[in-house]
């Protein structure tokens, strides 16, 4: 766990506004929050302290599939959810369309697991990866 024994989670999402309001919902939780709204830079502050990662699906230079795929490649090995605005079926589509795979094809690879942005969502999340260690 992290110094003050919170629990880290960062949010990469290029919409300033849905990144604090993802992230309200974890420090609402208890989280330390850390937000970056271009992927890259994100990917790059990666380190084994973050109990979770949420990630946006669609974003322009890196999107949310291939931040979460180099992720993986990477080494992080927490949890890691995908966001969107889009429901589960405008996500699959999303996905069909810009790297001809499905969702669930996408999830299944990388053990992420799949959420719409609300501030219910984030809170759930938080709660259900509470215990989650940093890896």
């Amino acid at each position: 766990m992290h110094p003050g024994n919170k629990q880290r989670v960062l949010i990469v999402d290029d919409n300033p506004g849905l990144a604090e309001l993802v992230g309200l919902g974890f420090d609402r939780e208890g989280y330390e929050v850390v937000i970056y709204t271009h992927a890259p830079d994100g990917l790059e502050q990666l380190d084994g302290t973050y109990a979770v990662v949420a990630s946006d699906l669609d974003m322009p230079v890196m999107d949310g599939k291939e931040f979460v795929e180099e992720a993986r490649r990477r080494g992080y090995r927490g949890a890691i959810v995908v966001l969107s605005s889009n429901d589960r079926e405008g996500a699959d589509e999303y996905l069909k369309r810009e790297h001809g795979m499905s969702l669930d094809a996408f999830l299944g690879a990388t053990g992420a697991e799949f959420y719409q942005k609300d501030m219910d969502n984030a809170r759930y999340v938080a709660r259900r990866f509470k215990d989650y260690a940093p890896q």
